[in-house]
C-alpha cells in the first residue's frame, strides 16, 4: 500500500485598477486543501503525446461483453440480499465461453469420489456426451435445481475431462449413482471458460434498469449468460429489461484518483461516455521553446475507462497522467 498527500492552494486577487497591487483585503478565493496520508494503490505517473486530431485509451479496466440493441435481461432474487442477472434473449452476453458438452435429457450419471476432494462424474447411459472440450482450469456448473445431491451442486473448478468424464475438485462431494439429468440439462450442467468476468468485478447497471436498481455492485458468481450480484438494498424484481450497448459495465478495476495536463485543446471521455463535452483546454500555449499553462483536469472518484481527443489540427498533445486506486 502506497501513501498519497493532496495540497491545493488557490488564490486570486480582485484588484480592479490597471497596475495589480496584490492588495490583502482584496482577495477572492484564498483558500487550501491539505490531504496527508491518504492510503491508495499503484500510484502512476505517465506521459503521452497525442498526434493531430487523434484519439489515447488512457487506462481501461472493463470487461468484453456482448450487448446488443435487442438484448433484454431480468433481475431476480436468490438469497438473502443475492441478485441474479439474467440473460433472457437477443445476442447472448458471454460473460464466460460455454464448452460444448453433447449432453441431453436423457444422459446418466454417476459421481465417485476417489480421493479426498478429488471427484469424477462418469457418463453411463442415455446420449453419450464429448467431454474433452473441457479445458484445467474450467468451471463445471451444477444448478440448485438438478436431480443432482446438494453436495454436488454449485461452481467447481476442472482438474481433467475424458470424452465420456469430468474430474474435478469438490472437497464435499456425495457419492450417487444413475442420476438422469432433466429437460432443463442445459441450464442445469454446464461447462464454461474461467476468464473474462470474475467474481469480485464491478457491475453498473445503467440506461433501461429502474432508478432504484441502477447503480454499482460487487458480483459474486459468474455463468455463461447470467451473473449474481450483491445489493445492501431491496431491489425490484425486473423482466424483459432492453440495456442497449451501455445499460450495463463490468470492470475488473478502476482508478479512484486522477490529474491530467494537457498542452493543446482536448476532450476526454470517462466510462464509456462517446461526447466531448468535458473539455481540458490550457490557458496559454506553448511557444518558442517556452512551456505555457497547461489544461488541468482532477478528480476524486471511481474512474474505470479514460479515453482523451487532441483536438488540435496540427500539433501533437503532450501529455501527463497520474492515477492511483482505491486500496
Amino acid at each position: 500500500m502506497s501513501v498519497l498527500n493532496l495540497l491545493y492552494n488557490v488564490l486570486a486577487y480582485d484588484d480592479d485598477v490597471a497596475v495589480t497591487n496584490n492588495n490583502p483585503s482584496m482577495r477572492s478565493p484564498d483558500f487550501s486543501r491539505q490531504y496527508f496520508g491518504i492510503n491508495v494503490d499503484n500510484p502512476q505517473g505517465q506521459r503521452f503525446s497525442i498526434p493531430p486530431n487523434s484519439s489515447l485509451t488512457l487506462f481501461d479496466g472493463t470487461r468484453t461483453v456482448n450487448l446488443s440493441a435487442t438484448g433484454t435481461y431480468s433481475i431476480t432474487k436468490t438469497t438473502g440480499s443475492t441478485y441474479r442477472l439474467t440473460n433472457t434473449a437477443g445476442t447472448a452476453p458471454a460473460f464466460r465461453t460455454a464448452r460444448t458438452t453433447g449432453i441431453d435429457a436423457t444422459s446418466t450419471f454417476n459421481v465417485a469420489i476417489n480421493n479426498g476432494a478429488l471427484v469424477t462424474m462418469s457418463h453411463t447411459s442415455g446420449t453419450s456426451p464429448n467431454l474433452t472440450t473441457a479445458q484445467a482450469g474450467d468451471v463445471f456448473y451444477v444448478a440448485s435445481t438438478s436431480p443432482f445431491n446438494v453436495l454436488n451442486e454449485g461452481y467447481f473448478t476442472v482438474l481433467a475431462s475424458t470424452t465420456t468424464s469430468l474430474s474435478f475438485e469438490n472437497a464435499n462431494a456425495s457419492a450417487e449413482s444413475n442420476i438422469t439429468l432433466t429437460t432443463n440439462f442445459a441450464s442445469e450442467f454446464r461447462v464454461f471458460s474461467n476468464d473474462n468476468v470474475q467474481i469480485g468485478d464491478t457491475l453498473v447497471l445503467n440506461s433501461g434498469f429502474s432508478t432504484v436498481t441502477q447503480g454499482t455492485y460487487e458480483i459474486t458468481a459468474v455463468n455463461t449468460d447470467f451473473i449474481e450480484f450483491v445489493s445492501s438494498r431491496a431491489l425490484p424484481l425486473e423482466a424483459n429489461v432492453v440495456v442497449g450497448a451501455t445499460g450495463i459495465t463490468i470492470y475488473s478495476n478502476a482508478k479512484f484518483f486522477i490529474h491530467i495536463e494537457a498542452n493543446q485543446n482536448c476532450t476526454l471521455r470517462l466510462n464509456g461516455e462517446s461526447t466531448d463535452n468535458t473539455k481540458i483546454e490550457p490557458f496559454t500555449l506553448d511557444s518558442q521553446g517556452v512551456q505555457g499553462i497547461r489544461g488541468i483536469y482532477s478528480k476524486i472518484g471511481s474512474t474505470y475507462r479514460a479515453v482523451l481527443v487532441n483536438k488540435s489540427p496540427t500539433t501533437a498533445a503532450s501529455v501527463f497522467l497520474f492515477t492511483a486506486e482505491r486500496p
